[in-house]
């Protein structure tokens, strides 16, 4: 299965940096837009496909890394659906 070259703490931080950029609240969508165009993710990252081949390798470790925050209490749980927000 491929795998990311970022190390998962990285990623965290990246979405972090684009959730404090975007005024606390963002898009799945939005998070990859600005993390692509802001942070050093290596373009294997962003062309290499999951196993199944739904998605890039890329946006897979994103969203473990929202997973991470909320279980973290960084991000709201509580938010509506294909909303990332902190927590206050």
């Amino acid at each position: 299965m491929p795998t990311s070259s970022v190390n998962r703490a990285a990623t965290k931080q990246w979405l972090y940096n684009a959730l404090v950029a975007n005024g606390g609240t963002i898009t799945p969508l939005g998070a990859y837009r600005w993390i692509v165009e802001n942070e050093p993710v290596p373009h294997r990252d962003i062309v290499t496909r999951t196993k199944r081949g739904n998605e890039s390798v890329f946006r897979k470790e994103i969203r473990f890394a929202r997973l991470d925050l909320v279980q973290e209490g960084i991000l709201d749980d509580r938010a509506p659906w294909g909303v990332w927000t902190l927590r206050k």
